[in-house]
């Protein structure tokens, strides 16, 4: 598999996309073309999971439980039925780009003030320290 990066209205780009092109053996090809987007970042995953974890000490519910009714309440795509039901099923977060990413984490912030009054830190105001207690908290509350 081949991947290639095409900037459209480009020249150059286009002449590129064509030599790779030439150069494939005969044969037949699927090519799928889609937008260039940066995906969520690792930073950005880290913070999301940790407060799902302080969500987590707090509530006595588990990460992948929190994390599965995020998905399904921020993130969630409606399933309907022939003969007119009805169900949210929560989606993988791991498609969002980094802006969808930072809409997600803020919405399951304001969740977690408005269901629970837990106010979470931002990741900026997090040192490692503070990181390492929110996991060794985590594992103390869940895996004894």
């Amino acid at each position: 598999m081949k991947v290639l990066l095409y900037n459209a209205g480009d020249a150059e780009s286009h002449k590129k996309l064509g030599r790779e092109l030439a150069l494939l053996d005969k044969a037949e090809y699927v090519i799928t073309v889609k937008k260039n987007r940066a995906v969520r970042s690792l930073s950005q995953n880290k913070y999301y999971h940790a407060i799902l974890k302080i969500i987590a000490i707090d509530t006595g519910h588990t990460h992948e439980e929190l994390h599965e009714i995020c998905k399904k309440k921020f993130n969630g795509k409606a399933i309907t039925f022939p003969k007119g039901g009805m169900e949210i099923v929560g989606q993988s977060t791991s498609d969002l780009d980094t802006g969808e990413f930072t809409g997600y984490i803020n919405r399951v912030k304001q969740w977690a003030i408005d269901e629970f009054e837990i106010v979470i830190p931002e990741a900026k105001d997090v040192d490692y320290k503070q990181w390492m207690d929110i996991e060794n908290n985590y594992e103390k509350s869940f895996n004894g």
